[in-house]
């Protein structure tokens, strides 16, 4: 013959009880919770004579609270590189979550600990970093901008004559605004900041006059994430050494020759 028994829970937020049929399987029972505190769940069973059963005890941590936002590293604005790793410090044992770049990035939050993050290339990554508790609630999200940047500038340089006098040689250079133009190879190496426009691009090449000095000139433009352009190579003389002076043999000093 089929009873009815009561299974009864308290230490949550409130007492429940539950009718039960027997013999039955598994049931299921609601329990509402004390709210951000830990539930020890004492749960019994009462027959139809109303015998009380040993307790079982579960314990029921409810959280409804927010980890507070973590602290996130400033990484580089630009990089050429195709991943990047944030320092990100955040509630103990909660699973950090990044996302906005190439795929979604986690950790679990040591105090603080590196999190590597792949990068969408040549583009911009609005990342989003987020601590989750073990109870899964979400922090507010901390942002990180960084932009992948792996394409080289583009450098181009006007003609010059392979052949001066002067102490320095003007280049004009083109490349993209902001690149930083390096020349190596002349009396020393020089640098100038890219207008995004042809440029003067003085150099030099001697410091003693006068000289005859073969010099082979190298320009490259490295942009903000650390690309290098293919370079401009160029040689370039300087010679201020005049000419030996002529032997001329003293002509006559009259003659009837239409020539001498």
């Amino acid at each position: 013959a089929l009873a009815t028994w009561m299974i009864r829970v308290t230490g949550g937020a409130s007492l429940v009880e539950a009718a039960v049929v027997v013999p039955v399987g598994p049931q299921s029972v609601e329990v509402s919770l004390s709210l951000n505190v830990a539930n020890n769940l004492s749960i019994v069973v009462i027959d139809a004579a109303s015998n009380l059963s040993a307790a079982v005890v579960r314990v029921v941590v409810q959280d409804a609270l927010k980890p507070n936002p973590p602290v996130v590293s400033t990484p580089p604005e630009v990089t050429n590189a195709a991943s990047i790793t944030l320092q990100v410090d955040a509630e103990a044992g909660a699973t950090i979550e990044v996302t906005g770049g190439a795929a979604t990035s986690t950790a679990i939050a040591m105090s603080p600990v590196g999190v590597v993050v792949n990068l969408k290339l040549n583009q911009d990554n609005s990342l989003s970093v987020r601590a989750i508790d073990a109870a899964g609630n979400r922090s507010l999200a901390v942002t990180r901008l960084v932009t992948q940047d792996s394409t080289p500038p583009s450098l181009s340089v006007e003609a010059v004559s392979p052949l001066t006098q002067s102490a320095s040689i003007v280049f004009r250079p083109t490349t993209e605004f902001g690149a930083t133009l390096n020349a190596t190879g002349g009396l020393s190496s020089v640098t100038d900041v890219g207008t995004g426009s042809p440029q003067n691009f003085p150099v030099g090449l001697t410091d003693a006059m006068p000289t005859d000095t073969l010099r082979t000139i190298t320009i490259i433009a490295t942009d903000a994430a650390g690309n290098g352009s293919v370079p401009f190579t160029v040689q370039v003389r300087h010679d201020s050494v005049a000419p030996v002076m002529p032997m001329v043999v003293t002509p006559p000093a009259s003659t009837l020759a239409p020539y001498v």
